[in-house]
This record gives C-alpha cells, sequence and structure tokens, in this order.
C-alpha cells in the first residue's frame, strides 16, 4: 500500500509537469504563427522539395558528363589518342553507373562498347606490329656504335643483356595502358603469339622457296631437291632469322615483366622452330646419309649450334631437334661403316699382296694417332687443294710406314684399314654420343681384316680371288706380318683415342680391342709357323726322293754335298734371301731357328726313313760302310750345317744331327780347328711387333751366284736334276702353270702337303714390277708336281 501510495505521486508529478510543456509550447506556437508569413505546417514539405531539386542537378550534371564523354572519345579517336580514349571510355561508364536509371542514356552503354572495340582493335594492331619488329630495333647505328664502344672496353658482359630494352618506347607503354584499362591485354597476348607464329612459318617456307629450284614446287620437294652446299646456306639463313625472332619474343617477355603483364611468347616460338628444322632434316634423311664425314660434321656443328642458342634464350629443351640429328648422325655412321666394310672386302678380294708407298698424308695420320692426336684433322682439306697438292704429296711417298720409329712393309688395303679406323675415331670425337657404336665399327673392320687375310694367304684364296694370284710364296707371307705387326703396334693408340670419348662406365667396351689384338698375335703365329711348313714340304716332298740316289762310298773326297743336303742348303738360301729383305731382324731369327730346329731333327730323320726303302728308279739308299764313306757323310752334313748357320742375320743353331748321325754310324767325326763364328747379336725377349727392316747385302750378291753355278754343276756331274728346288722367276715355260707347295690348314698332317695351282694374274693397282723387294731371284718358292693331291686330285 505504501509503494503505490509513493508511484501514485510521482505519477501526478509526472503529470503536472507534461501539462506546463504543453502550455509553453502552445504559447510558442501562437509567437510563431503570429511572426510568420506561410503557415508553419509547410516547412516540411518545403524542405523534402529543396533536397529533391538538389538530387536532380546532380542527375543532370552527371548526365552533361556522360554525353561530353561520348563526344569527346570520337574526337580522340580521330588524333589516335587511344589511351585517352579508353580512359574516356571508363570515366564514362563510372558516370552512367550514376544515372543507369534515366532513360535518354540507355544506349550509352553500347556506345561505349563500340568504342571499347574499336581502340582494342587499333592498339592491338598496333601493339602486335610493334612486339613483332622488337627485333628491329637492336639493328640501329646507335646500338652498333655502343657495342663496339662496350668491346674495346672489354665490357660488353656487364650489359649483355641490356639489348633487351631497346624495343620499349612511351608509345610502346602507352599501349600497354591503354589495353590494360581496356581488359584486353591477354586476348592482345595470344594475338601476338599467335601471330609470331605465323611469321616463322611464313619464314621457312619463304627462305626454302628462296633457295629451291622451282619456287612453287611444295616445301618437301623444294628441300629434297636442293644439293647439300643449298641445303647448308638455306639452314645458314633461317637459322640467322628464326634467331632474330627469338630474340625478340625474349625482349618482349623482359618488357612485360616490367610492366606488369604478361607477354610470353618464347616457348611457343622456340618450339615451333625446333619442330620446323627438325621436319626439314627429316625430309633430307636419306641424302644426309649419303655425305662426306666433313659435311656431316658441318651439318652436325651448324644444328648444334643454333639448337644450343635456342635452348639458352627459350629455356625449351630441343629434344625433338637433337633427337632428329642423332637419328641422323647415326644413319650416316652405319651407312659409311656399310661402305667400309664393303671396300675393305673388295680391297682384300683384289690385293696381290705387294708393298705399296705410304703417302705423306698418311704418314702424317699415323704420326697424329701415335702422338695422341688422332682426332685433330687436317682443316680446309677440299679436292681442289688435293689436286693442287697432289704432284707434292707424290714426291713426299715413302716405301714404309713408320710407327713410334719402326718401319714397317705394307700393302694397300691394310693402309685403308688404318684410313678407315682413323675416321671412325673421328666420328667417335664429334658425335661423342655415338662413342660406343663406332667401338663396334672399329671392332668389326679388325676382325674382317683379320679373317679374310687369313682366309686369302693362309687359306690360299688369293689364287681364287680377283687378284687371281699365280701362287701364295713367301713374299706375300712376309707382308702379311708386316701388316699384322703395324696393326697391333697401332692398336694401344686406338684404345686410348676411343677411351677418351667414352664415359667411365662404357671402358669396358674396350676389352673387345684387346681381345682383337690376341687374335692378330696369334695371326701372326701362324704366319711364321708357315715359313718352316713351306721348308717342310719342300723338304720331305721335293728333296727327300733324292736320298736314295746318295752313296756316300762313292763319295769319298768330294768336296760339295751330296744332291738332298745341296738341295736343303740352297732353299733354305733362297728362303732367307727372300725374307731377309722383307721381315725384321727379329722375326728373321724367329724363323729360322725354328727352321734350323726342324731341320736339325729332321735331316737324320730322312735318311732312317731311306734307307732299305726304293725309289722311282730302283735305287735303295744305304748308309756307308767303309769308315772314309762314314766320314763323308758326316763332313757333308757339317759342311751342311755350318752352311745354315753362316746365313747374314740369323741366330747360329747348335745342330745335334752330326751326333746322331755319329751314333748311326758307330763313328765320330774328329774336328778340324777352325775360327770360332762369328756370333749375331739378337735380343733375349724377341717382341712380337716388327722392328725396323734390315735392307739385303748386295755384296754377297756374286759370291751367292757363283756358289749356285758351283751347285748346279756338281747336280749335272751327278747325273740326277733336282725333282724340287727354289725356282727363279721367268725360267722354265711360261705356259706350264707354276705351283706351290702350301698347307692350307695349318692343323693338317705335316705329310699331307697341298699344291696350289694357279694361273696367270691380271695386273691391278699393286703391280709387281713396281714393288721394289721383288726380284728374279727371290719371287716365289715352288716346286714342281711330283705326287698326286690326296684331297684335290690331280698331279
Amino acid at each position: 500500500f505504501f509503494h503505490e501510495t509513493n508511484r501514485f505521486g510521482q505519477l501526478k508529478e509526472w503529470i503536472a509537469g507534461l501539462v506546463e510543456e504543453v502550455q509553453r509550447v502552445r504559447k510558442l506556437l501562437s509567437f510563431v504563427q503570429q511572426k510568420s508569413v506561410v503557415a508553419w505546417e509547410l516547412i516540411p514539405l518545403l524542405d523534402k522539395q529543396r533536397q529533391d531539386l538538389m538530387e536532380l542537378s546532380i542527375l543532370m550534371e552527371s548526365a552533361t558528363d556522360v554525353i561530353e564523354c561520348k563526344a569527346s572519345i570520337s574526337g580522340l579517336l580521330s588524333a589516335q589518342d587511344d589511351l585517352g580514349a579508353s580512359q574516356q571510355i571508363q570515366h564514362g561508364r563510372s558516370l552512367l553507373k550514376q544515372v543507369q536509371n534515366l532513360a535518354a542514356l540507355s544506349s550509352a552503354e553500347d556506345q561505349f562498347s563500340q568504342y571499347e572495340t574499336l581502340v582494342v582493335a587499333n592498339l592491338g594492331e598496333e601493339l602486335v606490329e610493334a612486339l613483332l619488329d622488337w627485333k628491329s630495333f637492336g639493328k640501329s647505328p646507335r646500338l652498333v656504335q655502343m657495342v663496339k664502344g662496350l668491346t674495346l672496353c672489354n665490357a660488353l658482359d656487364k650489359v649483355s643483356l641490356d639489348w633487351k630494352s631497346f624495343g620499349k618506347s612511351p608509345r610502346l607503354v602507352q599501349m600497354v595502358k591503354g589495353l590494360t584499362l581496356c581488359n584486353a591485354l591477354d586476348k592482345v597476348s595470344r594475338l601476338y603469339s599467335n601471330r609470331s607464329l605465323d611469321v616463322i612459318r611464313m619464314t621457312v617456307r619463304t627462305t626454302v622457296g628462296e633457295f629451291a629450284d622451282e619456287a612453287d614446287s611444295s616445301v618437301k620437294t623444294c628441300v629434297t631437291g636442293m644439293t647439300f652446299e643449298t641445303f647448308m646456306d638455306c639452314l645458314d639463313m633461317l637459322f640467322e632469322q628464326l634467331l632474330e625472332i627469338l630474340k625478340g619474343a625474349v625482349g618482349v617477355q623482359g618488357f612485360g615483366k616490367e610492366e606488369g603483364v604478361h607477354l610470353d611468347s618464347v616457348q611457343p616460338a622456340a618450339e615451333l622452330s625446333s619442330k620446323s628444322i627438325s621436319e626439314l632434316m627429316r625430309l633430307r634423311k636419306e641424302a644426309h646419309s649419303l655425305v662426306t664425314l666433313e659435311e656431316m660434321k658441318k651439318l652436325w656443328d651448324v644444328c648444334l649450334g643454333f639448337t644450343t642458342e635456342l635452348e639458352r634464350l627459350s629455356d625449351y629443351k630441343a629434344t625433338g631437334l637433337r633427337s632428329t640429328l642423332l637419328a641422323q648422325a647415326k644413319a650416316f655412321v652405319e651407312r659409311q661403316h656399310e661402305s667400309s666394310m664393303s671396300s675393305l672386302v673388295a680391297a682384300l678380294d683384289s690385293e696381290r699382296w705387294t708393298q705399296c708407298d705410304v703417302s705423306a698424308e698418311r704418314q702424317a695420320a699415323l704420326t697424329r694417332l701415335c702422338s695422341g692426336r688422332a682426332v685433330t684433322s687436317r682443316v680446309g682439306s677440299t679436292s681442289s687443294s688435293a689436286a693442287s697438292s697432289s704432284s707434292a704429296e707424290a714426291s713426299d711417298k715413302k716405301p714404309d710406314a713408320e710407327v713410334e720409329g719402326i718401319r714397317y712393309k705394307v700393302v694397300w688395303s691394310s693402309l685403308l684399314l688404318v684410313e678407315m679406323i682413323m675416321t671412325n675415331i673421328g666420328c667417335a670425337a664429334h658425335f661423342q654420343s655415338l662413342a660406343t657404336n663406332v667401338v663396334g665399327k672399329v671392332a668389326e673392320l679388325l676382325r674382317l681384316f683379320n679373317s679374310r687375310s687369313t682366309s686369302l694367304v693362309l687359306g690360299a684364296g688369293a689364287i681364287n680371288s680377283a687378284a687371281r694370284l699365280k701362287s701364295i710364296n713367301a713374299k706375300h707371307l712376309s707382308l702379311v706380318t708386316q701388316c699384322l705387326g703395324m696393326t697391333i703396334s697401332i692398336l694401344p693408340h686406338v684404345r686410348a683415342a676411343l677411351m677418351a670419348q667414352l664415359p667411365t662406365k662404357q671402358h669396358t667396351l674396350l676389352s673387345e680391342l684387346d681381345k682383337i689384338k690376341k687374335e692378330y698375335a696369334e695371326h701372326n703365329e701362324k704366319v711364321l709357323t708357315k715359313f718352316v711348313t713351306i721348308i717342310g714340304g719342300i723338304v720331305e716332298h721335293g728333296l727327300a726322293p733324292r736320298i736314295a740316289s746318295c752313296d756316300f762310298d762313292s763319295r769319298i773326297g768330294k768336296e760339295n754335298c751330296c744332291v738332298f743336303l745341296d738341295g736343303v742348303s740352297t732353299n733354305t738360301r733362297k728362303m732367307h734371301q727372300v725374307l731377309r729383305s722383307l721381315l725384321p731382324p727379329d722375326h728373321l731369327q724367329d724363323v729360322f731357328s725354328r727352321i734350323l730346329a726342324y731341320l736339325d731333327g729332321k735331316l737324320p730323320a730322312l735318311f732312317d726313313v731311306a734307307a732299305g726303302q726304293k725309289n722311282s728308279k730302283g735305287g735303295v739308299f744305304a748308309y756307308p760302310k767303309t769308315d772314309d764313306g762314314k766320314r763323308q757323310m758326316l763332313r757333308e752334313m757339317e759342311r751342311t750345317t755350318e752352311s745354315l748357320n753362316g746365313l747374314p742375320g740369323v741366330r747360329p743353331w747348335e745342330f745335334q744331327a752330326i751326333r746322331v748321325l755319329e751314333r748311326k754310324l758307330d763313328l765320330t767325326l774328329v774336328e778340324e780347328p777352325k775360327a770360332a763364328p762369328v756370333e749375331v747379336a739378337v735380343a733375349e725377349e724377341p717382341s712380337s711387333a716388327p722392328v725396323p727392316v734390315a735392307a739385303p747385302a748386295d755384296d754377297n750378291s756374286e759370291q751367292e751366284q757363283q756358289q749356285q753355278q758351283q751347285e748346279e754343276g756338281a747336280e749335272a756331274e751327278e747325273g740326277a736334276p733336282p725333282a724340287a728346288v727354289l725356282e727363279e722367276e721367268g725360267e722354265g715355260d711360261k705356259n706350264t702353270p707354276s705351283t706351290t707347295i702350301l698347307d692350307q690348314n695349318d692343323n693338317d698332317n705335316k705329310n699331307d702337303v697341298t699344291v696350289m695351282n694357279g694361273s696367270n694374274g691380271t695386273a691391278d693397282h699393286h703391280d709387281d714390277d713396281n714393288d721394289p723387294t721383288t726380284n728374279d731371284e727371290s719371287e716365289s718358292i715352288r716346286t714342281s708336281p711330283v705326287s698326286k693331291v690326296a684331297d684335290g686330285g690331280g698331279e
């Protein structure tokens, strides 16, 4: 109750205050009414009208601005102020947003859009043309002067990238800003990229057409119909123009980065340039496989230089162009290898195995190979220069090839093999990606020469080959050993030259060359053994039948040897005369050590075999019965061994044949005092590689001729003409085919000897008459047919 009473009292106070306020307001209104002209009720309405008039004024001003903006755009376009026009368009659009409800300005937006399209078209074309012509800014005389000055001051590297800013100009900046305002820069960037690609395509077509014989032909026809020189000129011009386009694109890209806009056409331009060149190369794939090595090197260098510059400018990996170039280089190496293999086979088949001269150019190539400069070739060796210097080269020819101070007598096919190996080494050095393939090619060439020469000489295949040799003689075998020795001596240098071009992980491929070196050494050993086989065939099949006619009891007191021992000495001496002029001293000693060892054991054995056997005339050999006859036999054997040990350059052999005969005859020959034989200085361990060839001694020729005449006279006195001798070239009936006793297989039984018959050979570029080592006395080792051939039949 008390609380409500208090509230009611407060409420009465509030009501009394409000009544007083109402009375005060009434008095104020009455005063205002007395003083006012217009009724006070209209004041709020008048204030609202004033606000509406102010808004209408602002709206009319905006509409006026829009109209003025529209009117100014056409004038700016006429004045080619595209940047101002674009700015007015954007300003007009911002004003139009304020009066967008005015029906009178409803078409203003469409008009602004039309103006904007026109501005973008004008600015876009002008900007694209300016960007495409960016390269022209770098050709100004002022730029050339600056580059020369910086070059003289050695400061060009410090400003090597400044060329990118030469295309920048105020006008270009205005165009970029104008297009940015119109939000059309991305569209123009795409237009510039497409236009630059069109320029590249047009450049390729136009350049190819300029070098083609028929301008209206297709690109394929034009490219395939060009000569190599024309195509290289076309590539040079293309590379120059494409690189200029790429440099301009790089400059535009740098300008875009500075302005904060995207103007990147470098990658597409580099990709299209790479594909265009790859396609042109692909069209000439077959033609490029037939070019020379120098031409292929030129093509490789030019294309690789362009590829490197393209990748440097664009950061684009031109894998397509590189793979195309590598594929064509590989096709060239394959075609060259096939040609080399066929050429080497043809050269070996027509090889007459006669010594040929070595030109100064080939000797220089060997010297470079042995000195570690195998990949250093002569620069500018054209056909014209070769023709002009042919006479000078002819005068510089040498009879021997020199390798590391050692001289070798070689044949043409061996020099051709060296030339092919040098060519392959050059390919491995220039096309290092193909070095692994080249190692296999070199191995194939070396194995072909080894196997083919084995078949032609040791297998007597040269008698039926294109060379049509009459026989395989000791001179041919000697030249084979010289060629093999030279190849063995250069193989370490070939291995080192190829190793320099191979990665470390692929050095194991060179083990194939080590195997080939062993194969060559085995071949050389077989050839040296063949000399012993030749002497063995002559002794066993040609001279052994004469033993039956030897009666040492009736020869007491004669100074000359019996027909058998005299034939052994004569044939061995003639073999020595042939080999001495062709083999190096260590090989000569090796061969004759084997021959003398063979004779030491074979001569007593042949006397034992002949004892008790009848010859073709019914005679029977018997050991001498009297002591004088026995001494005569021992003395003749002694003279024979002394004659064999007296051959120049031959290591004296300790013959045991006399001791064997002494035990057989039960008689000891008292040795007469004589001067000690002169020892021939020899190496302790003869190397398999040949050493310098010693010239034959001319002062012994007359003495040998006199001795031969005495021997022939002694044979005439005996009345038994020899059945087998080393015939001199040119003697006898020219129409009778000569024969050479030669085993076709080293593994055959030594008692089975094949008699190889051959017809007169046809002459080619290897003429025996031009060989300084050939003479009438040492031409060949021949024997008359004495028995039927077991395998082949005939006599």
